[in-house]
């Protein structure tokens, strides 16, 4: 087997995962309702919002979610843990197809 095609293959997939992975947030943030002007009205962070009586405790996971929907610096820290898990998701993608296939080959 050719070690540098698979390094080459790793390297690859493990790019793509990162910017998978920090693109992906913004829009999934966006999905569910964090918009860049607050919470997006009638969406499940708006009924999130409703089911704990709008009050947002400081440092709580909604807290987290609306600033990192403004471009806030929780932004930053999602798309950086979103960016190391797209790169190992590649690593191991590349790890698992190249293991299958000298499995096949014996």
């Amino acid at each position: 087997m050719d070690f540098s095609m698979q390094e080459d293959s790793g390297a690859f997939s493990m790019f793509a995962g990162i910017i998978i992975g920090v693109v992906s947030v913004p829009i999934i943030l966006a999905v569910f309702g964090f918009g860049a002007r607050g919470v997006v009205p009638r969406s499940r962070a708006a009924s999130w919002n409703r089911s704990i009586g709008g009050i947002i405790a400081s440092r709580s996971l909604f807290a987290f979610l609306q600033s990192a929907g403004t471009g806030g610096y929780a932004m930053f820290k999602l798309q950086i843990l979103a960016g190391i898990l797209g790169a190992c998701i590649g690593l191991l993608y590349t790890h698992f197809s190249s293991w299958s296939g000298r499995v096949k080959d014996h």
